[in-house]
Protein backbone atom coordinates (compact mmCIF):
# COMPACT_ATOMS: atom_id res chain seq x y z
CA UNK A 1 0.00 0.00 0.00
CA UNK A 2 2.91 2.33 0.72
CA UNK A 3 4.16 1.87 -2.85
CA UNK A 4 0.74 2.89 -4.15
CA UNK A 5 0.72 6.09 -2.08
CA UNK A 6 4.30 6.83 -3.16
CA UNK A 7 3.30 6.48 -6.82
CA UNK A 8 0.31 8.77 -6.25
CA UNK A 9 2.42 11.45 -4.57
CA UNK A 10 5.02 11.18 -7.32
CA UNK A 11 2.27 11.70 -9.90
CA UNK A 12 1.04 14.78 -8.03
CA UNK A 13 4.56 16.20 -7.86
CA UNK A 14 5.07 15.61 -11.59
CA UNK A 15 1.74 17.27 -12.43
CA UNK A 16 2.62 20.26 -10.20
CA UNK A 17 6.01 20.59 -11.91
CA UNK A 18 4.34 20.47 -15.33
CA UNK A 19 1.91 23.21 -14.32
CA UNK A 20 4.77 25.31 -12.93
CA UNK A 21 6.74 24.88 -16.17
CA UNK A 22 3.70 25.94 -18.20
CA UNK A 23 3.25 29.04 -16.02
CA UNK A 24 6.94 29.96 -16.42
CA UNK A 25 6.73 29.54 -20.18
CA UNK A 26 3.57 31.63 -20.29
CA UNK A 27 5.10 34.47 -18.26
CA UNK A 28 8.93 34.20 -18.10
CA UNK A 29 9.06 37.60 -16.38
CA UNK A 30 8.17 35.82 -13.12
CA UNK A 31 11.69 34.39 -13.03
CA UNK A 32 13.20 37.87 -12.99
Amino acid sequence: MSSLSNGFTELQIKSCLCLFCLQVRRSPTLLL
